[in-house]
């Protein structure tokens, strides 16, 4: 039976991932950002009283941005103002990828776990940079129910995963996304959320150990593309889910943990490239995390499902968290290109670094 605290959540805001790279990062490992940089709502950003779901620039400028109504948005001046590139009615766009301007892809979670989502499409590409979309048939193996999140790891690799609440799949493509393979990982983690590649054979997929308010939050890591995994980690406390990741570098990475129940908050860190985490105190209380972001290897961000609980930033690398008010709720992905982030949720989030 599916996790009743993850639908009600999912009834409650129209709601997985992929941190954006620029050549593979755009960041400088072990650089401090100012503490004084702060976030600004971009006033011609898509908006709904939920969450939205996924927001990918390709360069500072030029970005897309999806949600769970079906749409996706196109914006060619840094957020400022936004064009309706698709309005699809039962289709939930869960995450949003691009190559270059022009080739791109967006994924669905499927039917027969949201409600009022019909589409059984797990993946749709584009050509011509959203303005028009077709259905990706072109996929080896299994085909997936649904699919959480896309990862750009160079211009001819992509990886995928999904889905929340199961089944499990693991996509990838070495092609520029013109072919696709799937294999169903649901025997060895019944829910994936998020994946994310250092390099063509080096990675990690992240998820719940079940499909119900037992399931202990888990982490995959591969050295071979994906051919085989290995399970590296295991929450220790059940009733969590591992949510999003966003590595700064390629070997410092981090974790956010959402809980299902009252468990205890907490996020997890990497410092070789996945191969190993560590789970690490965030917050007193319980702590909705969604949405994981660092600017670098000590300066991030980590926010929430809850209107009335702030956003937190860390400047030392997770070691203490302030809350952090310029961000507002439901943020669910970070995207950070060269020195400029974006931060998507109910609304859209614009950072300039200093």
């Amino acid at each position: 039976m599916k996790n009743t605290v993850l639908l009600a959540f999912a009834l409650a805001l129209p709601a997985c991932s992929h941190t954006t790279s620029l050549a593979p990062g755009g960041r400088v490992p072990g650089h401090t950002i100012g503490a004084t940089a702060g976030w600004r709502a971009l006033p011609g950003a898509p908006t709904i009283a939920g969450k939205q779901d996924d927001v990918f620039f390709t360069d500072a400028s030029t970005g897309w941005s999806v949600n769970g109504l079906g749409r996706i948005y196109h914006t060619t001046d840094g957020g400022q103002t936004w064009t309706k590139q698709l309005d699809k009615p039962g289709t939930y766009f869960r995450a949003i990828a691009f190559v270059d301007r022009l080739h791109g892809f967006a994924s669905n979670i499927g039917t027969d776990y949201y409600p009022n989502v019909t589409d059984e499409h797990p993946l749709y590409s584009t050509v011509d940079g959203g303005v028009t979309w077709q259905p990706v048939t072109a996929i080896t193996g299994p085909m997936p129910k649904g699919i959480c999140n896309l990862d750009v790891v160079d211009a001819q690799h992509l990886v995928g995963a999904g889905r929340i609440g199961g089944p499990s799949f693991f996509i990838r493509s070495s092609d520029g996304g013109a072919t696709w393979t799937s294999t169903d990982l649901s025997a060895q983690l019944p829910m994936l959320v998020d994946a994310h590649f250092t390099s063509p054979t080096d990675g990690v997929l992240i998820g719940g150990s079940d499909v119900t308010d037992t399931s202990q939050c888990t982490v995959l890591h591969t050295s071979d593309g994906g051919q085989t995994f290995t399970k590296v980690f295991t929450a220790h406390a059940s009733g969590t889910v591992c949510w999003k990741l966003s590595f700064p570098s390629a070997q410092v990475g981090y974790a956010s943990v959402l809980p299902l129940g009252s468990a205890t908050s907490s996020f997890l860190k990497t410092v070789d490239g996945g191969a190993t985490w560590s789970e690490k105190p965030f917050v007193a209380d319980t702590y909705g995390a969604l949405g994981i972001g660092f600017a670098d290897e000590t300066t991030g961000w980590i926010a929430g499902e809850a209107k009335d609980k702030p956003a937190y930033r860390t400047n030392d690398g997770g070691a203490t968290w302030i809350a952090d008010a310029s961000l507002g709720p439901y943020i669910n992905r970070f995207r950070f290109v060269g020195k400029v982030g974006y931060a998507i949720g109910s609304t859209i989030y614009k950072l300039v670094l200093p």
